[in-house]
């Protein structure tokens, strides 16, 4: 008879900390501020100039205004990019190529060897030339928080 019990008893905290959880990483997202492009003008470049940035080490994040992707994680790229000078955007367009791999893309200078997988996609340059490339929300989400 206890076991029987103890078992549903089990499952219902098990299911109340993974709630508990659940509204913890909602409660962090919710505090954002909800951004706007309009805040980071001045770190907008055009896709031409990805390696022309007088900068060592920079990272250039390319999205689009009707990217689904692009608005989930919105608000913590712009947060991110308003404490950092290094940061840039591209606002995608049909000139920017689009490839299956982004290994090619690696070790380039020329913005000519050079696509992206989708948007969002987060691009690091350093010494004018590509050191990664990635793409989709949990991979930029992930690598903005190593940076912090």
């Amino acid at each position: 008879m206890k076991k029987t019990f103890l078992l549903p008893l089990l499952v219902s905290l098990i299911g109340c900390n993974n709630a508990n959880q659940s509204n913890e990483s909602s409660i962090i997202f919710s505090t954002l501020i909800d951004h706007s492009y309009d805040e980071v003008i001045d770190k907008m470049i055009e896709w031409n100039d990805l390696f022309l940035v007088n900068q060592n080490n920079y990272f250039v994040y390319i999205f689009s205004k009707t990217c689904s992707h692009c608005n989930n994680i919105k608000n913590e790229v712009i947060d991110y990019a308003l404490t950092v000078t290094n940061f840039h955007f591209i606002n995608f367009t049909s000139d920017i190529p689009i490839v299956t791999n982004t290994e090619p893309t690696l070790n380039q200078s020329d913005v000519k060897d050079m696509g992206i997988l989708g948007t969002p996609s987060l691009i690091e340059i350093y010494n004018h030339t590509s050191i990664m490339n990635i793409a989709g929300e949990y991979e930029i989400v992930k690598n903005l928080a190593k940076l912090r």
